[in-house]
């Protein structure tokens, strides 16, 4: 015996304890040392297995059974293999042929996984006691086993085959074509199955023979052995000779033969038995008979054709008596039934199949517009009209060659080269020009994606939804800070009218009431332009400093984060987050309700009500009915925002009567006291956003419809705003005491008055 690197010292140190403290359960016959220190170390075993239980379908154990362990120089990083000298183990479950060393034992379904170094030895027979006993018992495979194809032994081609479509359903057999599509010279895709063999568009056929039973753990290394297979599930000579020979027709030169061969895998995928593909690859001498004989074939007579299909059959005689090894294909599965994908449960699955449009594909939209298409997007829509430069490579997904390129057609081939399924659509059109139609991109796509973190383009989206109501499908907007360290995103699902600004507008109020600094200051900071970064020349507007990598975090996080919230039923959401995906304890998720809208069409402004100012009013009205029999008016002070380019007026909340109020059955007249100091309160608590904007009051028993009173009070309080633009909102809350129906009217503007509204109860 050799002298033996440690790895195998630990082995056999571990053994011989093993077989100490077995009482002749383990018994180590003999030790095989290497040729060199670098080569394996085989140590032939006797293992009792008289306590194992069998069951007809198992694999039938004797008393006692040998194996041969072979032990790498790199124990224990690696496992030992385990063979069988007995070929009763052949042609069994989880069993491969290997020649010189015996049967190998496939022990492991995953080494990785399954294999612990630090167990040793004593693991590793361990897991072959818990082999041997499944196997008596019939127990190797079962239903929630991961599919487990055979091996292929024999020499693999230069060529490939992706496999993209489904087997067809094989009940006992299938004999047909499968399909292929040429990608380049080494790479072939399987794209159909027909049962003849004649296909169009630049495609190529070959012969597909399906069987719905498993195969030996290994298919075979020489080709009389396949063929004898092909003998025993009734697929004789001839007919192999004709499918071949159909096959040959359809190429030109002197290109390979290629047999399909399927098999039933081990294990399942939900009630539905797959097939192992295998692909055989014929060439040389074999290839180019049948090759002549179908040109032959087709100037022949029936009775020469029968002839030319009996020489192709000596042909395939002739492939038995041969010792050659057959030449596999590799197969790289791609068939949505057997190929699990690897985001299945990730927030980007919700966007397989769908129709995105992505406004922006700079650092936030270009490594989006990836993530879509990786993820199995139907078709990107992608606009943008800016152009690569050279500053831009550091954190976009472009290459020093697309310089000078509008970025939608440098992006499109990329994103074409990653997933070819995908429909691309760049579009080179600016956002905010008139000619760009918002309505109809909203109707033909899924899923619009707003990553230009541009206020103007959000203002866009908003004044789509002002003036047509709800979305007909999902609005997400995305964004970064200064520094692309947290992220921000709006989620306007579908039949909602809350858009990105509305949405950023309440978000910040809320942070304002938690007193959020950290996040106040890097998504809404103060202007300071001195601060701002241009990092070249003339450049078209200030930007964000962070690279490729954090920008790309961001944009994953996020693009996850929203996924997951489209996928359970989003609502109204404002997401921030650090560069981690967006939860709640690297940010925060703000919900919001809808807002109640009022129409004022003489001023055109809509005035939208934010949940708690509609519960402050109603709770002074309960107020005042609860504590008087006949009750009188009320009213207060209403504070907002308002945005005149979008032609709304919020109203975030609505005050009980100032202390000076003048209240009665038929009239209220609302006080000042106290408003200012209300108003600085708003100004302060808001940052400024927050302030007066109108007055609100009840009609116990009539409609909501303003008096003369009213009016007079409206007029007075624009001449003490001294500004001839100023807007005040009134709404009145008509029959309050029974049925309330409120109506809103907007005031002042270049001294014009609303004197109308619209209902709703």
């Amino acid at each position: 015996m050799v002298d033996a690197p440690s790895g195998h010292d630990d082995a056999l140190a571990e053994l011989r304890l093993l077989e100490n403290e077995s009482d002749f359960g383990l018994e180590i016959i003999r030790v095989i040392g290497p040729a060199g220190s670098k080569e394996p170390l085989f140590v032939d075993v006797s293992i009792d297995c008289c306590g194992i239980e069998h069951s007809p379908n198992g694999l039938q154990l004797r008393s006692r059974e040998r194996f041969a362990l072979c032990i790498d120089p790199d124990f224990p990083l690696s496992p030992p293999s385990v063979f069988a000298a007995d070929s009763r183990f052949a042609f069994h479950d989880h069993v491969y042929w290997v020649g010189d060393y015996g049967i190998y034992l496939c022990v492991y379904y995953s080494e990785e996984q399954q294999w612990r170094p630090e167990r040793g030895m004593s693991g590793f027979i361990y897991r072959l006691m818990q082999w041997l006993e499944d196997a008596a018992a019939g127990k190797l495979d079962h239903p929630a086993q991961p599919l487990h194809p055979p091996h292929v032994c024999g020499d693999y081609a230069e060529e490939f085959f992706v496999v993209r479509k489904d087997c067809p359903t094989v009940t006992g057999g299938w004999l047909g074509y499968a399909v292929f599509e040429k990608v380049h010279d080494r790479r072939l895709d399987l794209v159909d199955w027909t049962r003849d063999g004649t296909c169009a568009g630049g495609k190529v056929t070959a012969p597909a023979i399906l069987v719905d039973t498993p195969f030996v753990s290994q298919f075979p290394k020489y080709g009389s052995t396949l063929l004898k297979f092909f003998e025993r599930l009734g697929i004789g000579r001839e007919l192999l000779a004709e499918r071949l020979m159909i096959h040959a027709r359809h190429t030109t030169g002197r290109p390979p033969m290629y047999l399909v061969f399927g098999v039933a895998m081990r294990g399942t995928v939900g009630e539905r038995a797959e097939q192992h593909l295998v692909v055989w690859r014929i060439d040389g001498r074999g290839a180019n008979d049948l090759r002549n004989l179908a040109r032959k074939r087709k100037q022949f007579s029936e009775k020469g054709a029968k002839g030319a299909l009996a020489k192709g059959a000596a042909v395939i005689d002739r492939w038995k008596e041969s010792t050659g090894t057959l030449t596999y294909c590799r197969v790289y599965e791609d068939r949505p039934s057997v190929v699990l994908r690897r985001d299945e449960a990730s927030g980007v699955a919700w966007f397989r199949g769908k129709t995105v449009t992505l406004w922006g594909g700079g650092a936030l939209g270009s490594p989006i517009a990836e993530h879509l298409v990786r993820a199995g997007v139907a078709e990107l829509r992608i606009v943008d009209n800016g152009r690569v430069t050279p500053g831009l490579l550091v954190r976009q997904n472009y290459r020093d060659s697309d310089i000078g390129k509008a970025k939608v057609s440098a992006l499109a081939p990329r994103l074409e080269s990653i997933n070819p399924t995908v429909k691309i659509a760049p579009v080179t059109k600016n956002l905010l020009s008139v000619g760009y139609d918002v309505a109809e991109t909203l109707v033909e796509t899924d899923l619009l994606i707003d990553a230009t973190a541009s206020r103007r383009v959000a203002l866009v989206i908003d004044r789509h939804l002002v003036r047509h109501g709800s979305a007909p499908h999902p609005i997400v907007t995305v964004a970064n800070d200064l520094n692309a360290k947290r992220g921000l995103a709006t989620v306007t699902p579908s039949g909602s009218a809350l858009g990105p600004t509305e949405l950023l507008q309440r978000a910040f109020l809320r942070l304002c009431d938690m007193n959020a600094r950290k996040w106040l200051d890097v998504f809404w900071p103060e202007v300071d332009e001195r601060t701002w970064f241009e990092p070249e020349p003339g450049c078209s507007a200030p930007t964000f400093r962070g690279s490729h990598a954090e920008a790309g975090a961001l944009a994953g996080g996020m693009l996850s984060r929203f996924g997951d919230e489209l996928a359970a039923g989003a609502v109204p959401t404002v997401l921030l987050g650090t560069a981690l995906p967006i939860s709640q304890t690297t940010g925060h998720r703000f919900a919001f309700e809808a807002s109640s809208d009022q129409a004022c069409p003489e001023s055109g402004f809509v005035i939208r009500f934010l949940p708690e100012a509609i519960a402050a009013m109603q709770a002074v009205i309960d107020g005042q009915q609860r504590d008087n029999q006949t009750p009188n008016e009320t009213g207060g002070v209403l504070f907002g925002y308002r945005n005149d380019f979008l032609r709304v007026i919020w109203v975030a909340d609505a005050s009980p009567p100032p202390p000076d109020s003048r209240s009665s059955r038929s009239e209220f007249v609302c006080g000042v006291e106290g408003v200012a100091a209300a108003t600085a309160k708003w100004q302060a608590r808001s940052s400024g956003l927050v302030g007066f904007v109108g007055t609100w009051h009840s009609h116990p028993v009539s409609s909501a419809t303003p008096s003369v009173v009213d009016l007079s009070a409206m007029r007075k309080l624009l001449l003490q705003s001294g500004s001839p633009r100023h807007r005040l909102v009134l709404t009145i809350v008509g029959h309050s005491a029974n049925q309330p129906s409120v109506r809103s009217f907007v005031f002042g503007g270049n001294g014009e008055s609303g004197t109308g509204g619209s209902d709703e109860d």
